[in-house]
């Protein structure tokens, strides 16, 4: 038997254009409810009703993160005495939007009130805060293929390399330099988190609540985690102290903490 194809007939143009517009009316509704939700959210923190402003700020973020809702929790966390808790709403916020002047002071304010050190940066960290993690990883990889096309090009066409060839060349060498570090230093500060806990939370020499006390973490402070095992992640701390700690003591900055093994 000879095959039978059936070609189906492209849509009409009307139809198309209809599809397009429902899904931008779609998108607009949906943003436009956020928005909504976003308002009455801000309307709730001013009438100092912090608890219900909190409960609709934490609905956005799971839906849609931004800087500016993590910014609104920082403060509302403030509001409730919880510096703690605050510190890792404006972190998660400078991860978000680095250059955030406003972010920064009120992280400073945050620190201040935790008595905790003022964050000093390095030139790294400085260079790195410049950019969010996202772009630093686009500029990486367009950086790679691009050298690795400058590069190959002239010996398959078996040319020497014009200037403008040379000059691509050193260009996205020195981005790839610039890029790697600061990538690394993005993943970093995924790999840290903060004491969440109002506070100070003893350093476990073992997994266990039982455990003895190696040493004290403060409230607020930030920490590298070092592993995870089930309800417990061992951190170092700002400070140097190292030990084991409960989920519910401390909250890494990547929000997906599934992702650190047991």
């Amino acid at each position: 038997m000879k095959p039978h194809f059936v070609f189906s007939r492209p849509l009409p143009l009307s139809c198309r254009y209809f599809a397009l517009g429902l899904l931008f009316a779609l998108l607009t509704s949906l943003a436009a409810a956020q928005q909504d939700s976003f308002e009455k959210a801000v309307a709730l923190y001013r009438t100092s009703k912090y608890e219900n402003a909190k409960s609709h700020f934490e609905t956005l973020a799971a839906q849609t993160e931004t800087p500016a809702l993590r910014y609104n929790l920082a403060l509302t966390e403030l509001a409730l005495e919880h510096p703690a808790a605050a510190r890792w709403q404006i972190e998660r916020a400078l991860l978000l939007d680095p250059l955030n002047s406003q972010y920064r002071q009120t992280q400073a304010h945050i620190l201040k009130q935790l008595e905790l050190p003022e964050q000093q940066f390095n030139k790294l960290a400085s260079a790195a805060q410049t950019l969010a993690a996202p772009t630093w990883l686009w500029l990486a990889a367009i950086s790679f293929w691009l050298l690795l096309a400058v590069c190959l090009l002239p010996k398959l066409r078996e040319r020497r390399p014009s200037l403008g060839i040379k000059i691509t060349r050193v260009s996205a060498a020195l981005t790839l330099l610039i890029a790697l570090p600061a990538l690394w230093y993005h993943q970093q500060l995924l790999t840290s988190g903060i004491i969440t806990l109002g506070q100070p939370v003893a350093l476990r020499s073992a997994p266990a609540s039982a455990s003895p006390s190696d040493g004290v973490a403060q409230a607020g402070e930030s920490a590298h985690i070092i592993a995870r095992h089930h309800q417990f992640y061992k951190i170092k701390t700002a400070s140097g102290s190292s030990g084991w700690v409960s989920t519910q003591e401390f909250q890494p900055l990547e929000i997906d903490s599934q992702s650190y093994g047991n």
